[in-house]
């Protein structure tokens, strides 16, 4: 039996290698190929198409990057024929159009990690209902948003939280001076994200510095930076590092706010795109917040600064974490909660769903 994967960002190749790994144990023959990068490779996973070169995120990107995406679809399209099962790994842009013509080929269509539909784009609950055998969610409030629209989806658990459980205890720490205040920085990790946001994280440290004078500031990633000096840390270890010791951490939206959420630490989050794709999103948004922590909690704990960075009012509400203890403490409070909400074991579950699914169409 051949599986054949597709996924187009290093965090999706992360979350994959996870499930591949529970399938293996499930059926040692099988063969895996697709997209992928490091991750996969380590499981075995033949790579047909890199990650590397995949990745496009926004409106703008993905209309001048048309070219080389019709090209890696035609490439993924000859190899998915030769599988037997096709497993789609976020990353809607690509793989919905690619499972179209799987679907055609009469594979077995599988989605884990889906689509944000509710989020916007709820055209395509259609497209995940005629094109796909089965639905793995990683977010509790998808299932029933998915069966109040006529379309079966199981919750198997998150990824994410699965992760912080096996990484928390293998923290690097970092060398802080004492009786210093840590803000966490975490811009993102895509080049265009960065770019955008760090001209306006330069600012917010530099208010940040005339206010306070114990505030130490620890930067995750390797990426040109302005400011320098004491007080100042650009990490390029792991990530937890600085949620763990930070006292509140600026994060750009995404898989960190969740993680930051996990250790319990109070946060304002950031995004900025291009204006096309802002103005489009912003036209097609059904949902009031853009964070996974303000989304899953189902109200607006931490503020969110989309588009409009506004760099004095982001100061201050690091601020009013640092100076108001009862504030903090509340915002821990609801944090703490999504520990309760979020399910472990996300690779098994989803591995368990597959494996009953495939042996019960029979093909294995």
């Amino acid at each position: 039996m051949k599986f054949f994967i597709s996924c187009g960002e290093l965090s999706g190749d992360l979350h994959a290698s996870h499930l591949v790994q529970e399938l293996k144990k499930v059926f040692p023959q099988a063969k895996f190929l697709g997209i992928g990068g490091p991750n996969l490779a380590r499981e075995g996973v033949e790579i047909i198409l890199d990650i590397k070169d995949m990745g496009v995120v926004g409106f703008t990107e993905a209309v001048r990057a048309f070219p080389q995406v019709i090209k890696h679809y035609q490439v993924a399209k000859r190899y998915a024929e030769q599988c037997d099962i096709c497993i789609f790994v976020d990353y809607p842009g690509f793989n919905l159009k690619l499972a179209r013509s799987t679907k055609k080929m009469g594979k077995f269509n599988i989605y884990y990690i889906l689509p944000q539909v509710w989020a916007w784009g709820e055209g395509r609950i259609k497209r995940l209902k005629s094109d796909f055998d089965l639905l793995l969610s990683i977010i509790p409030f998808e299932e029933d948003y998915f069966r109040n629209h006529g379309v079966i989806a199981h919750y198997v658990g998150s990824p994410v939280f699965d992760r912080y459980l096996e990484e928390k205890g293998k923290i690097e720490p970092i060398n802080i001076p004492a009786n210093f205040k840590v803000i966490g920085i975490l811009p993102g990790s895509r080049k265009n994200e960065v770019s955008r946001l760090l001209p306006h994280i330069t600012n917010i440290i530099k208010i940040l510095q005339k206010k306070r004078k114990d505030l130490f500031f620890v930067i995750s990633r390797k990426i040109p930076f302005e400011l320098s000096g004491h007080n100042i840390l650009i990490w390029n270890g792991p990530p937890y590092s600085i949620m763990a010791q930070a006292d509140v951490v600026i994060s750009a939206s995404g898989t960190a706010t969740l993680e930051t959420a996990f250790f319990e630490k109070p946060m304002v989050v950031i995004y900025k795109t291009s204006i096309l794709t802002y103005m489009i999103g912003k036209i097609l948004a059904r949902v009031k917040h853009i964070s996974l922590v303000n989304l899953i909690l189902g109200e607006g704990v931490v503020p969110e600064f989309v588009q409009e960075i506004n760099e004095d009012q982001i100061a201050s509400f690091v601020l009013k974490y640092l100076e108001d203890k009862q504030l903090y403490e509340k915002v821990v409070k609801k944090l703490q909660n999504l520990k309760a909400i979020l399910k472990p074991n996300a690779a098994e579950n989803a591995a368990k769903y597959i494996s009953q699914e495939v042996k019960r169409h029979g093909y294995a």
